[in-house]
């Protein structure tokens, strides 16, 4: 007797770093406000100054995007962010998004909400998705909503 089986194949998809920046700025301007405070820092790598991620600055990308958006994209850059603590302990505690953070989070959100991310990618994404993109970046998993 025959079986049948399903098959699991990885892709490699490869993300419009624009697409990134729409989801930080859905997550900041609503999608994350429930669980996500504040961005408590700017973490710049040497020789980078706000100034550079402003319109006209070395490193502006001339779409809407500001430092928010810019910063957690480039390299030896950072964000700290102010957010809720989903285990025990302080109420709010500090999360570092960077570039190695938003790559495992696109990968977490590929592997394990999978809706979400072809929303993401088909310029279909609305709060919701802008939301898990940035629980994936903090956290790995989602946890809040």
């Amino acid at each position: 007797m025959l079986e049948a089986k399903i098959a699991v194949v990885k892709i490699e998809v490869e993300v419009p770093v624009e697409r990134v920046h729409d989801m930080f700025t859905c997550a900041f301007e609503g999608g994350s406000n429930y669980w996500c405070h504040r961005i408590a820092s700017f973490n710049l790598a040497p020789g980078l100054s706000k100034a550079d991620f402003h319109e006209g600055g070395k490193l502006h990308n001339g779409r809407y995007n500001g430092l928010k958006e810019l910063v957690p994209t480039t390299e030896g850059c950072s964000l700290t962010l102010r957010v809720d603590n989903p285990n025990d302990g302080p109420d709010v505690i500090d999360v570092v998004v960077g570039p190695a953070e938003v790559k495992k989070g696109l990968e977490v959100m590929a592997s394990k909400h999978g809706r979400h991310f072809a929303d993401l990618i088909n310029e279909n994404d609305d709060a919701n998705t802008a939301d898990v993109f940035l629980q994936c970046c903090c956290f790995g998993e989602v946890i809040f909503g």
